[in-house]
This record gives C-alpha cells, sequence and structure tokens, in this order.
C-alpha cells in the first residue's frame, strides 16, 4: 500500500471529506484548505464539476450536495472555503 497523500513520515494526519458539487473526495492532509486543494490534485484528468465553494469537514461528507441545494442544520461544514481560495496555487 503506498503512502498517503501529504504524508510526513510517521505523523498522523487528519482524515478530510471533500465535497464540492460532483466532486467527493477523502483524503489525509494537514490541514482542512490542503485537503480541499488536494482533492483536486485527486481527480485530475476526471473533470468533475466544481461548485464555487468547497466543504472541508473531518466527520464525513456535509454541506450540500448541489450548489443551489439549502444546508440542513446537521450537515453544517467545519470547513468552507471559496473556489478562487482553493485554485490559487494551479491557476
Amino acid at each position: 500500500m503506498g503512502a498517503a497523500p501529504f504524508s510526513h513520515g510517521d505523523i498522523a494526519m487528519p482524515k478530510y471529506y471533500v465535497r464540492s458539487d460532483e466532486l467527493e473526495v477523502v483524503l489525509d492532509a494537514p490541514n482542512a484548505l490542503e485537503a480541499a486543494k488536494g482533492s483536486l490534485l485527486r481527480m485530475w484528468g476526471k473533470n468533475p464539476t466544481v461548485a464555487t465553494k468547497f466543504y472541508v469537514d473531518e466527520r464525513g461528507f456535509r454541506g450540500p450536495k448541489k450548489e443551489d441545494d439549502a444546508i440542513l442544520a446537521d450537515e453544517e461544514p467545519e470547513f468552507v472555503f471559496p473556489y478562487n481560495s482553493v485554485v490559487s496555487d494551479y491557476a
């Protein structure tokens, strides 16, 4: 089995669930923003539709499945990042 993305030796990384429209990815990352950025790399070449926001949480997929869906109170994500902050390293 290969090393997890963003692996730093024996240091355990938190697992994040990232959702943005069609994109749903689970990965280990040093923080929530890096998880959102890593989700794009993980999906590279698959061209999923992404929304104007990325919803990131350690408890599971949270936030709306489609951008115009309402966020239910029990599905409020820990972190919400605008599209521009997630793709800024790749533009």
